[in-house]
């Protein structure tokens, strides 16, 4: 089945999945030239090559099987006797070398970084504290209107359905067993039809081709349907026989940028405390067209992570770079077990599995149950809230532990009969861990719950116009003011 996957993904996007791997190795500027040596230096700075060799080698078994089998499909169109390559290799004048299995895992950790962002806004706010003084950059922090709503109003909820089909209060199965866009899901006691309904619009960019590929697998007992992403094997966001899911951007906080502090003398050390330690040392070798040469890339790795300061434009900052898209991760696995999985109980192992990236994920299954689940590892800081790069070498705003992943938000079978996730505020301000404070303002979540609470049972046709519906709440605030 992935061999097949991987063969008709080639067939169709081969010049996309050919960008989409030297993107992640950092390889564009051999065939573009010095265009896209900033590129290639950035992505090896934050070393998705690295980690795509880290996730591939730590596979378990189960993965390396589906990863190599969507690999040999891609190969299988490169060898075809009858394979025509897209018109871009020939306007570059060269053929893509074969697809290894690393090719997927690194992309994979790409789209895994293009989706934290909390980083980059600590840069900014550094620069205006610095412009105009905490006080006024305070001023122009995000503020989110008491009026929106929050995604679990009632907090963290678990309901099952007993026979009667009534919601009962319940432990979660992990306690048992030891162990950009819009979504919202709706109980089936509130639709014409009896079941609940599922709706996911996700707004990454708009791209040509685009950035999603549509697939419907069926074989093996797995029978998934929903989109992928070219360059690698599974279902993303879909469906299967028996659940449904959607996702949208948690915009949790899991990274942090630290200022370190280099021995003037030499710069592979670094103060952290009352000691010096050792970064560690990358020679990148970087092919572009037109040189006789490489072109090399020392990364330099602290225990926060690379320092990113020269790629990012701000070379006179040693800004490390921590993030939970940085570290080995299981998640390439996790889509693979939602592709199979059959009830909320296996769906909720596959979440376990997501470390990076940051996701709500909306949930329904046929036996009439729906709820929600907050991936991603979201830290626990010694001081502070990573709201502006922290000194590194205090030592006083280190990672200290993680969020629990039975405490993340989530809900099953909230009692008010749906869920809604819109980039907003995920959770009161009693919840007991900080989560971040990047939301969005939470304007299209309301006006979607205007439309669930505006009729007493909902229709696919309201659902429809809804996904269509260009109402402006701030617009009709600033009207009315």
């Amino acid at each position: 089945l992935f061999y097949g996957q991987g063969y008709v993904q080639a067939q169709d996007r081969l010049f996309q999945m050919e960008i989409n791997r030297r993107t992640a190795q950092g390889t564009l500027s051999e065939i573009f030239g010095e265009l896209a040596l900033d590129t290639d230096r950035t992505t090896r700075t934050f070393g998705f090559n690295r980690l795509g060799v880290c996730d591939w080698q730590n596979a378990p078994l189960e993965m390396r099987e589906v990863v190599l089998a969507y690999t040999a499909g891609v190969n299988a169109y490169l060898t075809h006797a009858n394979a025509e390559l897209p018109v871009e290799f020939r306007l570059l004048n060269y053929r893509p070398a074969p697809w290894k299995p690393e090719d997927s895992t690194a992309f994979a950790r790409v789209m895994m970084w293009q989706l934290s962002h909390a980083w980059y806004g600590e840069i900014v706010r550094a620069q205006l504290i610095e412009a105009v003084g905490a006080e006024h950059t305070a001023e122009l922090e995000i503020h989110y209107s008491s009026d929106n709503p929050v995604v679990l109003p009632q907090g963290i909820e678990f309901n099952r359905i007993d026979a009667k089909g009534h919601l009962a209060k319940a432990e979660g199965p992990f306690l048992r067993a030891s162990m950009g866009s819009n979504s919202w899901v709706v109980a089936g006691a509130k639709m014409a039809g009896g079941q609940p309904f599922l709706c996911n619009d996700m707004h990454l960019a708009l791209g040509q081709p685009g950035i999603w590929y549509e697939n419907h697998l069926v074989g093996g007992g797995l029978n998934v349907s929903g989109v992928s992403l070219p360059g690698g094997p599974c279902v993303m966001v879909g469906h299967n026989e028996r659940i449904a899911w959607g996702m949208t951007l948690a915009f949790t906080d899991c990274d942090d940028l630290f200022v370190e502090e280099f021995d003037p003398v030499d710069r592979g050390r670094y103060h952290f405390r009352q000691d010096w330690r050792e970064a560690t040392l990358i020679e990148e070798k970087i092919p572009v067209k037109g040189r006789s040469e490489p072109y090399i890339e020392t990364v330099v790795v602290t225990h926060h992570g690379p320092i990113v300061g020269g790629v990012i434009g701000v070379p006179e900052k040693s800004l490390a770079l921590q993030s939970m898209a940085l570290q080995p991760s299981p998640s390439l696995l996790a889509w693979y077990r939602l592709d199979r999985a059959a009830n909320w109980d296996e769906f909720i192992e596959a979440m376990r599995l997501i470390e990076a990236p940051q996701l709500n994920v909306s949930y329904a299954d046929v036996d009439g149950n729906i709820g929600y689940w907050v991936t991603g590892k979201v830290p626990i800081r010694a001081s502070g809230d990573g709201s502006v790069p922290a000194p590194g070498w205090s030592g006083d705003y280190e990672w200290i532990g993680e969020v629990p992943f039975e405490e993340m938000p989530h809900a099953l079978n909230p009692v008010n009969g749906f869920v809604v996730h819109t980039n907003n505020k995920i959770i009161p301000d009693d919840y007991p861990y900080f989560l971040g404070n990047f939301w969005m303002n939470g304007y299209r979540a309301r006006r979607i719950e205007q439309v669930l609470q505006g009729k007493p049972l909902l229709e696919r046709d309201d659902f429809c116009q809804l996904h269509l519906d260009f109402t402006c709440l701030p617009g009709q605030e600033l009207v009315a003011r």
